[in-house]
This record gives C-alpha cells, sequence and structure tokens, in this order.
C-alpha cells in the first residue's frame, strides 16, 4: 500500500477499511541532501575561446579543460584556484566557462525543493543538462561569448530557486554548466563557485505487516543509502509523546534500501498513529493508524 503526501496528512487505518483524511500539523521534515558543495572541484575553460552552446550539453568532453577547486576566479584573496584572464590586463577574456559533474544516487522525483547557491563575480548563466535555469547580472537577450555583465561583487553565496526545473534531473550523472561573464575588459576581478541542495520526501513507499493484540510491523521503502529509521508511534495523531521502535538503516546491496520495523509492548485493543523518523527528524508526511488486536 502507499501514501501520498499532500497538504492533508493520510492517515490509514491497518485493522478497518476505512481511509481518513485529516488536517497536517507543519511537523513533515525534509530530509536536505547537498548534491554539488562549496569549493568543489569544476573544470574550466580559459582561453579566449566562443565555445558556442555544445558545451552546456551532459555529454560534452571538458576531458582536456583545466580544473580546480572553487572558489575559482582572480583579483580576490578568497580564490583558491587561479584562472588565466589573457596576457593583456586591459583587455581580458570576456568570458570563462565552468561545469561540473555530480550524480543524484535517487528519484529526483522525490525532490520538492532544489536551491543552488552562487558565489559570483560579474554576471553568471546557469545550465543544468543543457538548459538554462537561471542567469543573474545578466541582460535578457540571447547571450554571446562578447556579452557584458552588470557589475556584481562576489563574497557570498546567493540563492538561486531551481525548484521549477527539478524535471531536468536524471538518476545517475547530471551536469552544472556556467559561464561567467566580466562587467568591461579591464575588469579586476572574476569568481565561481556554487552548493546544490535538494530538499526530499525520502519515502518512496510504505505498507504494514503483521498486527497483534501487542505489536505491530511495518515496512518502508527509502530513498537515500545509510538513512536510519524508526517507528515513532504515539495514541495522540499530533505525536506529543511518542515511543519509539529499534532503528534500522536502509543500504542497497542489504535489504533494497527497505527498512523493517516493528513496535512492541503496546496494549490490546487500543488505536495508534505512527509514522517515521529519519535521520533523527519526524517525517509526518505520511502517517498511519493501526488498531491492536483483542488480548
Amino acid at each position: 500500500m502507499r501514501w501520498f503526501s499532500s497538504p492533508m496528512r493520510v492517515i490509514v487505518s491497518v485493522s478497518i477499511a476505512v481511509i481518513a483524511l485529516v488536517p497536517s500539523r507543519n511537523l513533515a521534515q525534509q530530509i536536505q541532501l547537498t548534491l554539488v558543495d562549496e569549493q568543489s572541484t569544476w573544470s574550466y575553460e580559459a582561453s579566449g575561446t566562443d565555445l558556442g552552446t555544445e558545451w552546456r550539453a551532459t555529454g560534452y568532453d571538458d576531458a582536456t579543460w583545466d580544473s580546480g577547486a572553487g572558489i575559482l576566479g582572480f583579483g580576490e584573496t578568497y580564490i583558491n584556484t587561479i584562472v588565466p584572464y589573457g596576457p593583456n590586463p586591459s583587455d581580458k577574456y570576456r568570458t570563462t566557462y565552468f561545469r561540473h559533474s555530480f550524480t543524484v544516487g535517487f528519484d529526483p522525483g522525490s525532490i520538492t525543493q532544489l536551491h543552488l547557491f552562487a558565489n559570483y563575480d560579474d554576471g553568471c548563466v546557469v545550465y543544468l543538462n543543457g538548459s538554462e535555469v537561471a542567469r543573474r547580472s545578466m541582460p535578457t537577450e540571447t547571450i554571446e561569448y562578447t556579452t557584458f555583465a552588470s557589475s556584481h561583487e562576489s563574497g557570498t553565496y546567493e540563492l538561486v530557486d531551481l525548484t521549477e526545473h527539478v524535471g531536468l534531473l536524471s538518476t545517475g550523472t547530471n551536469v552544472l554548466a556556467v559561464e561567467a561573464h566580466q562587467t568591461s575588459p579591464s575588469s579586476s576581478d572574476l569568481a565561481w563557485d556554487a552548493r546544490l541542495e535538494a530538499d526530499t520526501s525520502q519515502i518512496q513507499f510504505m505498507w504494514s505487516g503483521t498486527v497483534t493484540a501487542s505489536s505491530f510491523r511495518v515496512k518502508a521503502k527509502l530513498l537515500s543509502e545509510g538513512l536510519v529509521a524508526r517507528l515513532m508511534v504515539d495514541q495522540d495523531s499530533l505525536f506529543s509523546v511518542p515511543m519509539y521502535s529499534s532503528p534500522d538503516t536502509a543500504f542497497l546491496a542489504e535489504n533494497n534500501r527497505v527498512v523493517d520495523l516493528s513496535m512492541t509492548g503496546l496494549a490490546a485493543s487500543t488505536t495508534y498513529y505512527y509514522a517515521l523518523e529519519l535521520g533523527g527528524g519526524a517525517h509526518t508526511e505520511s502517517v498511519g493508524r493501526v488498531r491492536t488486536c483483542p488480548p
């Protein structure tokens, strides 16, 4: 049986064939995953060459590009990898290209929010798997190699909401590609680095098993490797004073990321509500209801 998340909290009764919907209290615990971390290694191309558009594609071969850890650029004390700007300080390269591959090891359909935190100078255009998802300090028209940016100073990681572009992600290898533009030929600095974070519900599906007078069993398919889960159980649907089961851990090789959880020591002929605790946080997007058997 599968429970679906929505603005309502789903309550499923095991002992009777009734499904009831009750308003959700804002307890849902989202799991935040870092897909790309700050100061990760990026490939870059800084030769003064106009690469057109092919460099944005996921399958583009960037093996001949240089690489280094963020923050990449020049002209600032916090730069970790210095990229060249050309032989003439008064006529620097207009555009520098960056690429970073990362892996999504779960179904991207579980992602509820996708956030990029960009540290850039002066302007940038960001592509996810070949499609433009953001531009900052850049004009609205078609971007060329020679297009100048508006002035913008780096130094902080600024939030860029990419949630509407979650559909561009795929399970497996994904690519962020970025073109950073100068504000003028004599611009004194350049910078690029980023962090990409995803919030996900983490529960693919959940179903109940044996119910006795003093116990019941629940299994759940989780999406993240190594995620520790426990059942939280209470007679109160708001889980004001929950009890907890022993933990189980989701491992693809051992259990196909299916955790098997049992709650014991319960009172007979009593209704209980249950949800999952994942990674130490209450996850009440999906809530079950079970009534134990008579003694």
